[in-house]
C-alpha cells in the first residue's frame, strides 16, 4: 500500500472512530474489532493511537472488552506507553487503568514500576473518580501486599 493509500484509509478509520455510537443494539467489540484491524493493517497504526485513547476517554463506563481490541492495538504499538500516561492524566478512566495495572504486572524494574504506581496514586488519591480511585487504590493495596510477602525471598541462603 502506497504512502497516500495509507493517509487515506487512516483518515477513513479516523472518521469511523470519531463516529462511532455505542448503544444497546452494537458490540462494541464487533465494532471496534474491524476498525482496529484497518489500522493494524496499515501498516503505520501509530498515525491513529491519539485517537485510539479517544475512544478509551469518551467510552469510559462502556465494556469495550478485557483486553478488548483497542487496548490489544495501543499495547502493539511503540511509544503507546507515553501516550497512555498523557491520556491518563487527562482523563483517568477503567480502561487506562486496566493498562497501567496490566505494565506494572509485567515489569521487573523497581524503578518503572514506582514511575506507574506514582500516577495510580493520583487517580486513587482523586476523590471525584469515585469507583476509579477505590479501583487504584486496591491495586495499590494489592501491590504493597506482594512486595511485603516475597520481600526477601529471592535471597540465595548461603551455602554450607
Amino acid at each position: 500500500m502506497s504512502r497516500a493509500n495509507k493517509s487515506k484509509v487512516a483518515e477513513r478509520l479516523r472518521s469511523r472512530l470519531r463516529e462511532l455510537v455505542l448503544g444497546p443494539d452494537v458490540c462494541p467489540e464487533v465494532a471496534l474489532q474491524e476498525i482496529c484491524d484497518g489500522i493494524l493493517r496499515i501498516g503505520r497504526p501509530e498515525l491513529l493511537m491519539g485517537d485510539l485513547f479517544e475512544v478509551l476517554e469518551r467510552f469510559p463506563e462502556e465494556f469495550l472488552g478485557a483486553p478488548g481490541p483497542v487496548i490489544r492495538t495501543l499495547e502493539s504499538m511503540p511509544g503507546y506507553q507515553e501516550a497512555l500516561q498523557d491520556s491518563a492524566r487527562r482523563s483517568p478512566n477503567s480502561h487506562t487503568l486496566f493498562m497501567m495495572m496490566r505494565i506494572v504486572n509485567s515489569l521487573r524494574s523497581a524503578r518503572e514500576k514506582r514511575r506507574w504506581l506514582r500516577l495510580i496514586r493520583k487517580i486513587a488519591d482523586d476523590a471525584s473518580l469515585d469507583y476509579l480511585a477505590e479501583e487504584a487504590a486496591a491495586f495499590l493495596s494489592e501491590q504493597a501486599d506482594l512486595r511485603f510477602l516475597t520481600k526477601g525471598r529471592c535471597k540465595r541462603r548461603p551455602r554450607r
